[in-house]
């Protein structure tokens, strides 16, 4: 997995959380806001999935990732 992959999901969750969080809610007035920073999480981890999944079947066939 890769340093710019992980950071992406970490910045994802983290502007999740903030909305989540955000006392004054102003963010969240508009629905798709929360949706947009979900879609980035799924986005986000989805990619580090398939990442994981390929360097196991590199792994597997005996070529390096």
């Amino acid at each position: 997995m890769s340093t710019r992959d992980l950071e992406s999901l970490r910045q994802a969750v983290g502007w999740a959380n903030f909305l989540n969080t955000d006392p004054t809610r102003t963010d969240l007035l508009d629905p798709c806001c929360m949706l947009e920073a979900l879609s980035d999480v799924y986005t986000a981890a989805h990619h580090l999935v398939h990442e994981s999944n390929q360097w196991r079947a590199d792994l597997a066939s005996g070529s390096a990732p």
